[in-house]
């Protein structure tokens, strides 16, 4: 039987702050890719066991500042481009350059693609958010898929 809070994530976002749009992005990540040190540590606060090499590596300063600036990056290259708005594809270099920042990490082992999809959905999900005025944003870790459901 599905353990469903190891597959599911879930959080209720409003267009309060800018920063809690920002976190589509990283919500995102973590539901598709798997790896989000600023979602495990800021926004559902589950990091690993302390004392463990992968908490120091993969959950700590470094991983939470690179992840904010591909954010950042991406949010950038996004902005060149209508904020991805019936983009399919992200260019090669923009998902090479996500390669190069996350060497050395557990997520440099997914595929571009995947990353690709991440980019593009939290995207998708940063435009629902924004065009209503707040979401529920719900994280499959089973279908690598993140969902927008407006509030009620």
């Amino acid at each position: 039987m599905e353990n469903p809070s190891a597959t599911r994530l879930e959080t209720t976002l409003t267009t309060t702050a800018a920063t809690v749009n920002h976190d589509a992005f990283h919500l995102a990540n973590a539901a598709v890719l798997g790896w989000s040190p600023v979602a495990r540590g800021k926004i559902f606060k589950r990091k690993r066991p302390k004392g463990t090499i992968a908490t120091a590596v993969e959950d700590g300063g470094r991983a939470i500042v690179i992840e904010e600036a591909i954010a950042a990056f991406m949010f950038k290259y996004a902005h060149q481009h209508n904020f991805l708005e019936d983009v399919r594809h992200l260019d090669y270099h923009a998902l090479k350059t996500f390669r190069t920042f996350t060497a050395g990490l557990e997520v440099e082992q997914r595929h571009l693609w995947e990353v690709e999809q991440a980019v593009l959905q939290g995207f998708d999900a940063w435009q629902q958010l924004r065009n209503n005025k707040g979401g529920v944003l719900r994280g499959n870790l089973a279908t690598r898929k993140l969902t927008y459901t407006p509030l009620e």
